[in-house]
C-alpha cells in the first residue's frame, strides 16, 4: 500500500510564517537590548564612523 502523504493545510503555513516572524522579533529585540547595552562603547565608534561616512553600513 502506498503511504498517504499528509496534506499541509493553509493554517500550517500561516503558523509557520507566524513562528518565523516571532523568532525574528525575538532576535531583533535581543539585538536592540545588546545594542543599548553597548551604546556607551559604541558612542565613540559611531562618532568616528560618521566622520568617515561609514555609518550607513550599520544602519
Amino acid at each position: 500500500m502506498k503511504k498517504k502523504r499528509k496534506k499541509l493545510n493553509r493554517y500550517f503555513w500561516k503558523n509557520q510564517k507566524q513562528k518565523e516572524k516571532t523568532r525574528y522579533n525575538e532576535i531583533y529585540r535581543k539585538g536592540i537590548y545588546v545594542f543599548k547595552k553597548n551604546l556607551k562603547k559604541l558612542g565613540i565608534l559611531l562618532k568616528w564612523m560618521q566622520k568617515w561616512r561609514l555609518y550607513d553600513c550599520i544602519g
